[in-house]
């Protein structure tokens, strides 16, 4: 099982959560030029208000890279789709 997989496996009990919510979340992809706006457009596509978005740590080799979101999220329906169109992005890896 790929990471992407294992991460989207791991249950997030949003029955529990109450919306609106703001979102704290970290995404490790293949570093590559306009990954910001790839995520950008993921969150605009869907009409979410992205708060923050950056970049953080490279891995050693400088092949991935952790980006760090904030937004806020109105209900659990967007937010299931904005994990599935952050993982459908290509390169993503783990969306945590």
């Amino acid at each position: 099982m790929n990471c992407l997989k294992l991460a989207m496996s791991i249950p997030i009990f949003t029955e529990q959560l109450k919306f609106p919510i703001v979102w704290q979340t970290s995404i490790l992809a293949l570093a590559q030029t306009g990954r910001k706006e790839e995520i950008m457009l993921a969150f605009a596509s869907l009409q979410l208000e992205l708060k923050s978005i950056s970049r953080g740590r490279k891995s050693k080799t400088a092949r991935l890279e952790a980006w760090h979101i904030k937004a806020v999220i109105p209900d659990r329906q967007s937010f299931e789709a904005i994990k599935k169109a952050l993982a459908d992005i290509p390169g993503i890896k783990v969306v945590l």
